[in-house]
């Protein structure tokens, strides 16, 4: 089993969805239909809330980057590009599990940011509440054509001679896609979606609501990550 720490490729298939939890609304939001939350950066962010239970939204961008089509699936799929900057210091650990071409499962442990810990205190006044360490596995399949691909990620059991972390809660739903199709030689349009629920004993449902203005950062770092690889690429 290979070990990778600190990449980048988890925190852009699903890492902020485990943050998702930070972006509870203080007005009512619509039940069981999808809402415009946010415009930035030219993407449009959605948020959906399943039932009247829902304390955690699902989430929902779309938009155009400047990568061409085969080069942002490779990226989004390639579990060996490393970088330093960016998000990926909150990924301690990733193990393969069964790395495959088209499916492949992933171990992982995710440090949650200060911010949101900070946010999950003041939202419900129990210190601690959502765990500053989450984990998982998940299977990763993709579904690569023409004119569209499919990177889908799903949570699924913990092989029992994986060892867990210590002092760290396993993340109770995790569960999205990335769907590309190309635009231009040099363009690409994106759709990304996640539903996940984190580990711990309580989510709160005052939250600030920082998570979809982090979100909009995922098809901006799959930019950076392209220009890193290809240096001549000028800023869009």
């Amino acid at each position: 089993m290979h070990v990778l720490r600190r990449h980048l490729h988890l925190t852009l298939l699903f890492g902020l969805g485990l943050l998702v939890l930070v972006n509870a609304r203080a007005d009512k939001p619509p039940i069981g239909e999808w809402y415009l939350s946010k415009k930035k950066h030219g993407y449009n962010v959605f948020n959906l809330y399943p039932s009247t239970e829902s304390r955690v939204p699902q989430v929902r961008i779309e938009g155009v980057i400047n990568v061409p089509y085969n080069a942002a699936v490779d990226l989004l799929w390639d579990p060996e590009y490393q970088s330093t900057r960016y998000l990926n210091d909150y990924i301690e650990k990733i193990q393969q599990i069964k790395p495959g071409k088209l499916e492949r499962e992933d171990f992982y442990v995710f440090r949650v940011p200060i911010i949101a810990r900070m946010a999950v205190r003041i939202g419900s006044g129990l210190r601690g509440s959502v765990g500053r360490r989450q984990y998982g596995n998940l299977r990763l399949t993709l579904e690569h054509g023409t004119d569209e691909a499919w990177i889908r990620w799903k949570d699924v059991p913990i092989p029992a001679n994986i060892e867990r972390p210590q002092h760290a809660y396993a993340i109770r739903k995790n569960e999205g896609h990335w769907r590309l199709e190309p635009l231009t030689a040099t363009r690409t349009r994106f759709a990304y979606w996640v539903d996940a629920y984190p580990g711990g004993r309580k989510v709160p449902l005052r939250l600030i609501r920082w998570a979809n203005n982090a979100g909009t950062r995922l098809p901006r770092i799959l930019e950076q990550r392209y220009r890193d690889r290809h240096p001549s690429t000028p800023d869009p």
